[in-house]
């Protein structure tokens, strides 16, 4: 006689093998934060937002004012607020497409596991002196050329933290007034909360 090699737990009814391996799949899917039979990332066109949906957010994590105040609806609206900004030269409007101080420290910051061991206010000062020096990077050399935007993408997984989403390797497309194709790699990772969306921060390499 052949003994199950599942074995249930009290009260509980005992699968066989082959009715047991769906729901052990399932499951297993479950507890990873994926619906069961969601695809793979795609490998040629990067991660889409969709890959890694955040869990239900909770209203206000911090309990201090909204979170992503004047965020944009999309990545590819984030893109082409900074490819507009860009084309103007303004450095003002770039910090704009930004998570705000109240919205990191409020918002993101307490999910970070480095917020166990660091100030919230040190870490905000050094990403926006990361962000200073890629927002001058960026406008020099990208800025008043007349870019036109063709698209945003990201090239890494996107890291769920429950109430939202870092869109991570992001890299911004768009073309030169004489149709030359140009990659932009001058933004952070994009934040997604509540279904809106802004740039954590710009990339200063």
């Amino acid at each position: 006689m052949t003994r199950n090699l599942l074995q249930a737990p009290a009260g509980f009814p005992v699968l066989g093998a082959r009715r047991a391996f769906p729901c052990l799949v399932a499951v297993v899917l479950s507890l990873a934060g994926c619906p069961a039979g969601s695809p793979p990332p795609r490998q040629n066109g990067g991660f889409a937002v969709g890959d890694s949906a955040a869990q239900p957010a909770l209203p206000n994590p911090g309990g201090n004012g909204r979170c992503l105040v004047d965020g944009f609806p999309s990545p590819e609206a984030v893109g082409g607020a900074v490819i507009d900004a860009l084309n103007e030269g303004q450095r003002a409007q770039l910090h704009q497409c930004l998570v705000t101080r109240q919205e990191y420290l409020s918002c993101l910051w307490k999910r970070f596991p480095a917020s166990a061991n660091m100030p919230g206010d040190f870490a905000y000062a050094n990403l926006g002196k990361k962000s200073h020096k890629g927002v001058n990077r960026g406008v020099a050399r990208w800025g008043n050329r007349g870019l036109v935007f063709a698209g945003i993408r990201f090239i890494m997984p996107p890291e769920n933290y429950h109430d939202f989403v870092l869109h991570r390797g992001t890299v911004l497309s768009a073309a030169t007034p004489d149709g030359m194709a140009v990659e932009l790699m001058m933004l952070g990772s994009v934040v997604e909360m509540h279904g809106m969306f802004k740039l954590l921060s710009y990339d200063d390499g």
